[in-house]
């Protein structure tokens, strides 16, 4: 009876002491990963930061090009629809009666001019003059304060997304 209970209480020892190894262990593993982590994030966020500096210096000088180009359609689309209203509002027609095809056609004419004129005025009140002026003074500051939120943002999530593939990991190999 006595050497049961001795056999117990040493089995129990050995479990405990197995126990504790076990999450020294994972104790450690964790601390490893952690480490890790940070230091590869460190590196990639100093990798994309140098990338993304060379990347916006090129991309401004593009960028400004495609927005000449952009204003100067633009101007020739609203030029070509005022010519094109001027000229539908200089139109006489005379309907003859029996003509009911005709009327469709000016109905027709009617409806388009109106949805021209609606969208002409749509796209003045963008106000894309004044939205290209603070993206380009924004694309002349630094590269780090117009990416630093988005860059952060991603990296989050990215750390978030990595962390949890590490701890459904660790859970696996404590589970096992």
């Amino acid at each position: 009876m006595k050497k049961e209970l001795n056999d117990k209480l040493q089995s129990k020892k050995e479990q405990r002491v197995k126990d504790a190894r076990r999450n020294i262990f994972n104790s450690i593993i964790i601390a490893s990963s952690v480490i890790y982590t940070s230091i590869l994030q460190e590196q990639r966020e100093q990798s994309v930061e140098i990338i993304l500096e060379k990347q916006v210096s090129s991309s401004s000088k593009e960028f400004k090009k495609v927005a000449l180009e952009a204003e100067y359609n633009i101007s020739q689309l609203l030029k070509d629809l005022n010519e094109k209203e001027e000229a539908l509002s200089k139109l006489s027609l005379t309907i003859p009666a029996n003509e009911q095809s005709l009327m469709r056609d000016v109905s027709a004419l009617s409806v388009k001019l109106v949805d021209l004129e609606s969208d002409l005025k749509k796209f003045e009140s963008l106000n894309l003059d004044i939205k290209m002026a603070a993206i380009e003074e924004s694309i002349e500051g630094s590269p780090q304060s117009i990416l630093s939120i988005p860059l952060i943002k991603n990296d989050l999530e990215n750390y978030k997304l990595l962390s949890d593939k590490e701890f459904l990991r660790i859970e696996k190999v404590l589970s096992d």
